[in-house]
């Protein structure tokens, strides 16, 4: 897992069956905007999300907060279809 950085992606990890996945989190009065394309963990970290798409290994999910007046209210989680023919 990484920190939480301005203009970079919020978590990656990687799954027991080799996947990469990478998770953006969002407050409920934040939209998407574009993310740098590079990784909090250096180049290292930038080959592996290119290889993760080379190989169709790449997984995006966006977590985004509901909003109830300051207090917890869940959140709603998105599953991004990212290659043609995904099945998510």
């Amino acid at each position: 897992m990484t920190r939480l950085e301005p203009a970079r992606f919020d978590q990656f990890w990687r799954t027991e069956d080799g996947r990469l996945v990478i998770v953006e989190a969002k407050g409920p009065k934040s939209d998407m905007d574009s993310r740098a394309l590079f990784s909090p963990l250096g180049a290292k970290g930038a080959q592996q999300i290119r290889t993760a798409m080379d190989s169709r290994e790449l997984q995006y999910i966006l977590v985004h907060a509901s909003e109830n007046q300051g207090t917890w209210a869940g959140a709603r989680m998105k599953d991004f279809k990212i290659f043609r023919g995904e099945a998510r």
